[in-house]
């Protein structure tokens, strides 16, 4: 696994994949996650997994994501696609489809997210002067 340069648009998508992973207690990451204390903060160690999530505590759930990374053997993974290959390890043979077209949205949420600025900025360039 390897550590990806990413952008701040991506760290957001990332943030907002991880939170959901714990909020809706995929693979029961927060209901049976081992919690760990490390020098960098806290940890939730997915449950069975060498995979582990920074975390602090949440508003809306127990535990919410503290950075835009999975720790797999304590390395840091960035990066939409290392991250979700990273998490692909969970998944039960039975949900290797669904998983496939959750992976397919997430990818087209980036590219939407990392091309709203240009859009925007393209939408003032054709505004009349006020």
């Amino acid at each position: 696994m390897t550590t990806a340069m990413t952008s701040d648009v991506e760290d957001r998508l990332v943030t907002r994949i991880l939170d959901a992973v714990l909020r809706e207690n995929l693979w029961e990451w927060r209901t049976r996650g081992v919690l760990v204390a490390s020098e960098s903060g806290r940890l939730l160690v997915a449950p069975g997994r060498d995979l582990a999530l920074r975390v602090r505590p949440g508003t809306f759930s127990d535990w919410t994501v503290s950075a835009p990374e999975v720790l797999c053997a304590g390395l840091p993974i960035a990066g939409l696609g290392p991250i979700l290959d990273a998490l692909s390890a969970l998944v039960a043979p039975d949900d290797l489809d669904g998983f496939a077209t959750w992976r397919a949205e997430c990818a087209a949420a980036l590219e939407t997210d990392l091309a709203l600025p240009h859009l925007w900025q393209h939408a003032q360039e054709r505004l009349p002067a006020r």
